[in-house]
C-alpha cells in the first residue's frame, strides 16, 4: 500500500517483527544501516514555488510503504539472485537517488520511484505502465525507454519471489 501522505514512524509501529527478509533466492552481498524517517523527509522535501511542503506524491504514485518500512527495519543492500552468473548486482537506492531519477527521467516516467539499479544500468521502479501500477524493470538507454513488468510490489519480488523468473530472463 503506498502511503498517501508523510511517512509512518516505523519504531513505533513495531515494524522489525513484522517484516521478513529478501527472498531466499537473493543472496546479500552488503547491507547498510537501516534507514530513518527522516532521511526520506530529506530526501522527498521540496516545496512549491509558494514554499508549501509538497507530499510524496509522483502524479499519482506514492511513496510504496512496504519499501519505506523494508528500508527503516533492514537499510539498503546489494543482492545478487543465488546460483546465476549472468544475473545483474541489484542495489537498493538511498532515497536521496531516487529524488534524482524523478528529476532525470520525469520526461519519460513522470510517476516513477526508483527503487534498485542494477550494474547493467537497467532500473527497477515503482510507476504504471502497461500491466497497471508496479515494479517495472526500466531501460533508460534508447531514445524512448521502455518497461518491462516485474511484479507488483516491492514484497511481491524481493520478500515473496513473485516475479524473480523475469530478472532471469535474456533482455
Amino acid at each position: 500500500m503506498p502511503i498517501p501522505h508523510g511517512l509512518p514512524d516505523a519504531a513505533t509501529q513495531g515494524v522489525e517483527s513484522k517484516m521478513p527478509s529478501y527472498y531466499k533466492d537473493f543472496t546479500v552481498l552488503h547491507e547498510s544501516e537501516p534507514i530513518g524517517r527522516q532521511e526520506f523527509i530529506d530526501a522527498f522535501a521540496w516545496e512549491d514555488e509558494d514554499g508549501s511542503p509538497q507530499p510524496f506524491n509522483f502524479n499519482g504514485i506514492c511513496l510504496p510503504e512496504d519499501y519505506f518500512l523494508h528500508c527503516a527495519t533492514y537499510g539498503l543492500a546489494e543482492l545478487k539472485i543465488a546460483g546465476e552468473e549472468k544475473v545483474d548486482v541489484l542495489s537498493l537506492c538511498a532515497p536521496e537517488m531516487a529524488r534524482s531519477f524523478r528529476l532525470d527521467y520525469d520526461y519519460f516516467y513522470p510517476s516513477a520511484f526508483l527503487i534498485a539499479q542494477t550494474e547493467k544500468s537497467m532500473f527497477h521502479a515503482y510507476t504504471k505502465g502497461d500491466q497497471g501500477i508496479g515494479l517495472y524493470e526500466l531501460n533508460t538507454g534508447g531514445l524512448e525507454p521502455e518497461g518491462r513488468y516485474l511484479a507488483a510490489s516491492f514484497t511481491d519480488l524481493y520478500i515473496k519471489g513473485i516475479g524473480i523468473e523475469r530478472l532471469t530472463e535474456l533482455r
